[in-house]
């Protein structure tokens, strides 16, 4: 099934690769050294991931970078999508209590 495996799959499997590698332990080994073997470790993660055409999965998107990210969904396909609808996503976004996995910060 390896031909089946998107792109930013086989960036976790390879990051993970080249910590073994390194002979680390699982023990020593942080979600942070993980990030750095990625093949955007000098990326930051994106805040906001909007997706076009109604649809709610991420495919495989940028996987270990979009844990925290706020995705927002819209029902225009890309075509359609314009500046304003770009717009009320930012506006939408800012309204967010971002929790980065945590409780509510209220």
């Amino acid at each position: 099934c390896n031909g089946d495996l998107s792109l930013h799959v086989l960036n976790i499997i390879d990051a993970i690769k080249k910590l073994n590698n390194q002979d680390k332990s699982i023990k020593e080994i942080s979600e942070e050294q993980i990030k750095q073997h990625t093949y955007l470790p000098d990326c930051p993660d994106p805040e906001l991931v909007i997706r076009t055409g109604g649809i709610s999965r991420i495919s495989n998107y940028l996987l270990w970078h979009i844990a925290y990210s706020e995705i927002l969904i819209s029902e225009k396909y890309w075509p359609e999508f314009k500046v304003s609808d770009f717009q009320n996503c930012i506006n939408e976004y800012m309204e967010i209590d971002r929790k980065f996995g945590g409780a509510s910060n209220e």
